[in-house]
């Protein structure tokens, strides 16, 4: 779950999806990466830790409590990288949603 870095890896990313997706779009997602990248469909054609990859990711996801421990760590690495008034969605309203004054 760890970078070499130090950093989290992203899961969202190395699934493709958005981290506001639903399980049942990240299942679909899942099944057609692990389809494409598994290496007894194309031998010798894909870098075995990418599935290895995605197979991380997907347990991580797929599991709700898992699910919202990785993204409460994500949320906690981000405001100590960019401070808690920075944190996507800290102190503004949803997109498209109007807020007073604006």
């Amino acid at each position: 779950m760890v970078t070499p870095e130090g950093g989290l890896k992203d899961y969202y990313a190395v699934l493709g999806v958005d981290p506001s997706a639903t399980l049942e779009t990240m299942q679909a997602v899942y099944r057609r990466l692990v389809q494409t990248f598994h290496p007894d469909v194309a031998p010798g054609q894909v870098d075995p830790r990418r599935i290895i990859e995605i197979n991380e990711a997907w347990g991580v996801l797929s599991s709700p409590v898992q699910r919202k421990q990785y993204d409460d760590a994500r949320r906690l690495q981000y405001e100590k990288e960019f401070g808690a008034a920075a944190a996507p969605g800290a102190g503004r309203a949803p997109f498209g949603v109007a807020t007073p004054g604006s």
